[in-house]
């Protein structure tokens, strides 16, 4: 039996690391657990957020009711590969959100998805992927 958690965002890579996973042949029993992260109240309270937003707590709840209904695609992609799937909305920076996941499930793989970056644009806006590595 095999633990894989896919990190997904609803982006074309996040699309290819599902098809990856459902291409696989994996152990019978084998969990997927598909995870999306959303800003935390921390993150909501900075400065911009403080403008924007007058309850960051009730925000961080809109956001994360709202990611949601994301995942149910890769849930149905992955349930018809056979494997056993579960989903959940992580709150927090989606590098740091999807490790703390890994270690807590635990996760045996993580499996996310690329943007296609080139090297400037990764350094400028960072990637997701390379940071959890």
């Amino acid at each position: 039996m095999a633990r894989i958690l896919v990190g997904y965002d609803g982006s074309a890579g996040a699309d290819v690391a599902v098809g990856l996973v459902a291409g696989l042949p994996w152990p019978v029993g084998s969990v997927a657990r598909v995870v999306t992260a959303v800003p935390d109240v921390h993150q909501i309270r900075s400065a911009w957020g403080r403008m924007i937003a007058g309850d960051p707590g009730a925000l961080e709840a809109d956001l994360e009711a709202a990611a949601a209904p994301g995942l149910v695609r890769p849930r149905e992609r992955l349930a018809a590969a056979d494997l056993a799937v579960e989903t959940a909305v992580l709150r927090g920076r989606p590098p740091q959100a999807i490790v703390a996941d890994a270690a807590a499930w635990p996760a045996d793989l993580v499996v996310v998805g690329s943007r296609g970056l080139g090297p400037a644009s990764s350094a400028l806006v960072g990637s997701v992927s390379q940071e959890i590595v």
